[in-house]
């Protein structure tokens, strides 16, 4: 008899997270075919997504925790926000998908829904990079200036325009993004690691190394 096929749960959840990618930017174009296009792609979750599906598939920890360190505070928000929609009191950050079809809504809130627990999960089975604080700054700053340099301002990809609850204001762009959005959030992603760090020495050092 022939060797059995022996499942790999971490190259499923890689898989899964590479074609819940493709399936959102799918839909997206395929229902909207707007002038944006393929650059929907830069969009923190769908990037994040990227960035966790390759490190489960290569089992790569410091991948899996930049994922994590960047996610948890990325996304809350938005969950926080989609919650709060469905009770009626949003603040606008997801108001739209509401309305956008459930092709959408589903693949929407599909990867939005499983970074954190996926990413939780590769970092508690793989490890916390202890050293991984360099990696998180660099990937943070990398998604805001590439949103930065490609996103129309109407699409103000990742809000590095202005606010993702508020509106326009038709100037003060490059003051907003360097102030507000890459050196907030670089600050922000630098608490996480830090917090996590903690966390994860709080709860077995082998897990940080």
């Amino acid at each position: 008899m022939g060797d059995k096929i022996k499942f790999d749960r971490f190259i499923f959840i890689g898989i899964y997270l590479l074609l819940s990618v493709a399936v959102n930017q799918w839909v997206n174009i395929a229902k909207y075919n707007n002038e944006v296009g393929i650059r929907g792609i830069i969009w923190f979750c769908d990037l994040t997504a990227i960035l966790l599906g390759i490190g489960m598939i290569l089992k790569n920890k410091s991948l899996v925790t930049v994922s994590l360190v960047t996610a948890v505070p990325a996304q809350l928000p938005w969950i926080f926000d989609f919650f709060l929609e469905a009770a009626g009191n949003g603040m606008g950050r997801t108001a739209g998908i509401w309305g956008w079809g459930p092709e959408v809504f589903w693949a929407t809130v599909n990867l939005h829904s499983m970074l954190i627990p996926l990413s939780l999960y590769g970092v508690y089975k793989l490890g916390f990079d202890a050293k991984g604080l360099k990696y998180a700054l660099l990937y943070g700053a990398f998604v805001l200036f590439l949103s930065y340099s490609i996103s129309p301002i109407k699409s103000n990809f990742n809000c590095v325009f202005y606010s993702c609850d508020g509106r326009d204001p038709g100037s003060g762009y490059l003051k907003y993004f360097l102030i507000k959005s890459l050196l907030f959030w670089e600050i922000i992603f630098a608490f996480s690691f830090l917090a996590f760090k903690f966390f994860f020495k709080a709860i077995g050092r082998r897990r940080v190394n």
